[in-house]
């Protein structure tokens, strides 16, 4: 199908064979086109023993060469078999498709290129402006590999690029039990410190204009494996990047699906990761779904500025080994680099497990452990669990490098568990910022929380909202731009506060399992509930807790309309209101613990406290040593009394200038 309106159809069955063998001749490509300047041609080899085997020359095989109007197809069925070393389906504006069917059923792309011309064997599915589709389904099986080839000389991986230059589209599916691509690559076992083979590469949505799709389903498995060694002088990743390519180039768009009972993605062997929206301009969108399995070392969702956002629902994720050769473990970064956005939503029980022995390892949201800058979000949703082990340590980071954000959210009883070496730091260093919010009955546990602190160091600006909720750590910290607030959260713990603790949501509860230290601020709200009775905060402390509030500034805070005055008159205003002690199921106010003949003005001092209100002015606030409070305060006009005072205030003034005229 050489050109316009020509038409081939090749079938080869029953055990026969098509060779192209250009061994000997000058090239610098032997292979078989389908579909050239518009023309149409499609081919099948069907059946146990028939073959299409091309060699040679950088032997390729291209279905849809070429021309808007060009067609191809190419079908290997039955228990069949095909080989070349590069594949093209659908390029140059031209549309291909290519089919791998049937248990048996395989192709394999093997070797390495000349160098200066090619590089090691690869396969692209929709090329510069060219459409094309890949399936494979029922237990075929597509193979790209170095088949122990030096790849060094012609400097490239092998792998698989579904979308590729400008106005390419192309959609790679592999469905069914069986039904595998694989792309590996060896070692040449050389000596150490020197260069090894490349190692596999995978983009969907490679460059700036193009866009792919991978679909994993039904049983189906995409595998990628490095065998080569890697240095920090000549480095060999693994990865699969969807959406996008280089950190310094501009990306393409891509998206990937694996969904379905054994349904996977897996990389594995020499820094193996994977990449969704990476680079300038680079969109990638990443779906792990009804059981489906994705398993990496690394994962990065919106890197260097690209926009990444993946989606786990009822299905898994695992994150194990390392170290890289830059030294990073086994870990998940959110929205790293300037411009960058990443967002991860768990949902429907799904799961995430990180583990190394060997590096550390984690997860960062917002920034990178390399990269300032970057916005990253993880909602985790209905059940959905993070797990960490390995003796390796680790640490959960939301807001991890100068000038990141990073925003956690967790409900409906969603865990997360990091061991007894991990740690939750949010606004892990100075100039970044981190919130994470727990609700409906979530779970967190750890060896250590800084909320905008490292142990003993303040950091960056952070808050943790626990609301009926539990925190488990033997020490939380909170910095001095650190907040740590919610409503019916409980802290397992020593909270050392430098910073602000804020029970409750105007107004509500924290309850402290373990004791309260420091030098920075309660801030207890008090607000009216509408009925002429009053709503306070509360900071519950377990008869078992340890406490010492003697250099922390209290802050009483008045919100909305609520009045200081009846406030006091309610005969609430009293430390035994806001500060409590629980025994079992029973509250108290915290002085009936106090040791026999000590009162509150032994443990605080008047200077200790403060009071504002939204719409009084404080004149006067005395503390009494039994815990009892004096207040006095006056009324802020609203800013329509505020207008028609001035307004007076100018006609007066009016009125005076005429008297004064008129003398």
């Amino acid at each position: 199908g050489t050109h316009a309106n020509a038409q081939a159809t090749i079938s080869i069955t029953n055990g026969g064979k098509l060779v192209v063998d250009g061994t000997g001749s000058i090239g610098p490509f032997d292979g078989i086109n389908l579909g050239v300047n518009g023309g149409r041609a499609d081919v099948t080899v069907s059946g146990i023993g028939s073959s299409v085997d091309i060699s040679g020359n950088n032997p390729i095989l291209q279905v849809g060469r070429s021309g808007a109007t060009a067609q191809a197809s190419f079908s290997v069925l039955a228990g069949a078999s095909a080989s070349a070393m590069f594949l093209n389906v659908g390029r140059d504006s031209a549309r291909g498709s290519m089919l791998i069917d049937g248990a048996g059923s395989q192709l394999t792309l093997a070797g390495a290129g000349t160098p200066g011309i090619a590089g090691a064997a690869f396969g692209n599915v929709g090329r510069d402006g060219g459409n094309g589709t890949a399936t494979v389904s029922n237990g075929g099986r597509w193979l790209v590999t170095d088949a122990g080839a030096d790849t060094r000389p012609g400097g490239g991986s092998p792998g698989i690029i579904v979308g590729r230059g400008a106005g390419g589209t192309g959609l790679l599916e592999i469905k069914g039990a069986g039904s595998t691509v694989e792309i590996v690559s060896s070692s040449l076992g050389l000596a150490v410190g020197v260069a090894d083979n490349f190692n596999p590469y995978m983009s969907v949505g490679y460059d700036s204009g193009s866009s792919g799709e991978l679909k994993v389903n039904s049983g189906g498995k995409l595998l990628i494996t490095g065998n080569a060694k890697t240095s920090l002088t000549d480095q060999r990743y693994t990865g699969l990047v969807i959406g996008g390519r280089s950190p310094n180039t501009v990306g393409g768009v891509g998206r990937a699906t694996i969904t379905g009972l054994g349904s996977e993605v897996r990389l594995a062997g020499t820094d193996a990761y994977v990449s969704v929206g990476r680079g300038s301009g680079g969109q990638g969108v990443l779906d792990v779904l009804n059981q489906g399995h994705l398993d990496s070392t690394g994962l990065d969702v919106g890197w260097t500025g690209g926009t990444g956002t993946m989606t786990v629902d009822n299905a898994t994720v695992r994150l194990s080994g390392g170290p890289f050769v830059d030294g990073g473990g086994a870990g998940i970064t959110i929205g790293a680099g300037t411009g960058s956005v990443g967002v991860i939503s768990l949902s429907n029980a799904a799961q995430i497990s990180l583990s190394s022995n060997t590096a550390p390892f984690g997860i960062n949201v917002g920034g990178g452990r390399t990269l300032d800058g970057g916005t990253g979000t993880l909602n985790m949703a209905s059940g959905s669990s993070i797990q960490y082990s390995g003796t390796a340590g680790h640490a959960l980071t939301v807001g991890r490098s100068l000038g990141s954000t990073g925003t956690m959210t967790m409900t409906g009883a969603s865990s997360v568990v990091l061991g007894n070496n991990g740690s939750l730091l949010i606004g892990r260093v100075v100039g970044s910022t981190g919130t994470m919010t727990m609700r409906t009955a979530s779970t967190l546990s750890a060896n250590y929380v800084g909320i905008g602190s490292t142990p003993g160091v303040d950091t960056g600006t952070a808050k943790l909202i626990v609301t009926d909720s539990t925190v488990t750590a033997p020490t939380v910290e909170i910095g001095k731009l650190g907040t740590l607030g919610g409503d019916n959260g409980t802290i397992n713990g020593l909270v050392i506060n430098r910073g602000t603790l804020a029970p409750g949501e105007s107004p509500g509860r924290i309850i402290i399992n373990g004791g309260i230290l420091g030098d920075g601020d309660l801030v207890l709200d008090v607000a009216s509930d509408g009925q002429g009775g009053f709503l306070t905060d509360a900071l519950i402390l377990t008869k078992i807790s340890t406490f010492d509030l003697g250099d922390m500034k209290i802050i009483f805070n008045f919100t909305g309309t609520t009045d200081p005055n009846l406030f006091l008159g309610s005969g609430k205003f009293d430390l035994d209101t806001f500060l409590l002690s629980r025994d079992g199921q029973t509250d108290s106010g915290l002085s009936s613990v106090f040791v026999q003949g000590t009162d509150w003005g032994d443990l605080l001092d008047s200077g200790q406290f403060s009071a504002k209100a939204d719409q009084f002015d404080i004149t006067s606030l005395t503390f009494n040593t039994d815990g009892h409070f004096g207040v006095i305060a006056v009324a802020v006009p609203e800013p329509t009394t505020w207008a028609m005072l001035f307004a007076g205030l100018a006609v007066l003034v009016l009125n005076a200038r005429r008297r004064s005229a008129a003398v």
